[in-house]
């Protein structure tokens, strides 16, 4: 009687197991592999180490940006030697669409500030799909400065002559590194320009009234604001800042119509990607930068999402910006 149980269960077990793989067979049939691009998981390399703003960002548009393309996209920090690192590396990664750049105003900053070569350039190297989003860096000063204004810190520097005032860089080629020397340049000034490795000791050193002034993006800056501590003067770009709204533009505070620098992030390939890769990226990254959801988490830290009506659009504007930082340099 055991035997004839044991060969009845037996018989039983193998008719599932053929049940299974038939099933199995069917779906496969019904679900065939991927087919065309993209085909596999993507990588979106940060060139900034974890944590910064630009790491943060682009996490948030490395889950978006899965969800439209259907598979994995997923963000990979190679910091180093001013974004330098991560940057070559996607410069000399396969042409394949599956090795994406996140971009920030470095990624042409250091093409013309930088104390050693760049190893790229920008539109040899690069094809630039689109824009991610715009932010706004604030000129600031120590509260207890008694600068109310850019055009008093502005008369400060002017009567200090030899004794200068001091500003803080963070990262050459930066974009608080490129606000404040447009403004240096614009407004006939001088300063003692003090290099630090990132904005954070930098912001240290400003609440310690240690430097006279310092540009950082609007977020950063704001619980410094809201506290007191720091006085914010005006902002880099063409129109204020939904974050700190009663803080004016450079225009308005200087009657400097052309000061506009924008904070940028971006995405970018290596050059000699297909065509139809980049109208792919391209359409995701529009259908991402028009989320509400996701503009509603950028806004928090500053930004504005605003994606690029092509590739060869966001080129234009990218060498324009270029134009603006040679001009600065000669």
């Amino acid at each position: 009687m055991i035997n004839h149980r044991n060969r009845f269960a037996a018989a039983w077990k193998m008719l599932a197991v053929a049940l299974l793989a038939l099933t199995a067979g069917v779906v496969s049939a019904q679900a065939p592999a991927r087919t065309g691009y993209p085909a596999k998981a993507i990588t979106l390399v940060i060139p900034s180490a974890a944590g910064g703003g630009l790491d943060v960002a682009m996490r948030h548009v490395a889950r978006r940006l899965s969800e439209e393309m259907g598979v994995p996209v997923v963000a990979e920090n190679r910091p180093g030697v001013n974004l330098l690192i991560g940057t070559r590396y996607v410069a000399s990664a396969p042409a394949d669409g599956y090795t994406l750049l996140a971009m920030s105003n470095t990624f042409l900053g250091a093409t013309v500030f930088g104390d050693i070569a760049a190893g790229y350039d920008p539109f040899r190297d690069f094809i630039t799909v689109s824009s991610i989003a715009m932010g706004a860096n604030v000129l600031l000063v120590n509260s207890s400065s008694g600068i109310t204004s850019a055009r008093d810190l502005v008369e400060r520097a002017k009567k200090a002559g030899a004794n200068k005032l001091s500003y803080g860089t963070a990262g050459v080629g930066s974009s608080p590194h490129v606000a404040a020397a447009l403004f240096v340049k614009s407004t006939a000034t001088d300063y003692i320009d003090v290099p630090y490795k990132g904005t954070a000791p930098a912001m240290i050193d400003l609440l310690g009234g240690r430097l006279t002034f310092l540009f950082d993006s609007v977020v950063v800056s704001l619980p410094h604001v809201k506290s007191g501590a720091l006085k914010p003067l005006a902002v880099s770009t063409a129109k204020r800042s939904a974050l700190m709204p009663d803080v004016p533009t450079m225009a308005e505070a200087m009657n400097l119509p052309d000061y506009n620098l924008p904070l940028f992030y971006g995405i970018a390939v290596p050059a000699k990607t297909p065509p139809d890769v980049v109208k792919t990226l391209h359409a995701a990254l529009s259908k991402l930068t028009a989320d509400p959801a996701l503009r509603e988490q950028f806004a928090t830290m500053g930004f504005e999402l605003q994606g690029s009506e092509s590739p060869d659009e966001y080129t234009r504007f990218l060498r324009q910006q270029l134009d603006n930082l040679k001009s600065l340099k000669n």
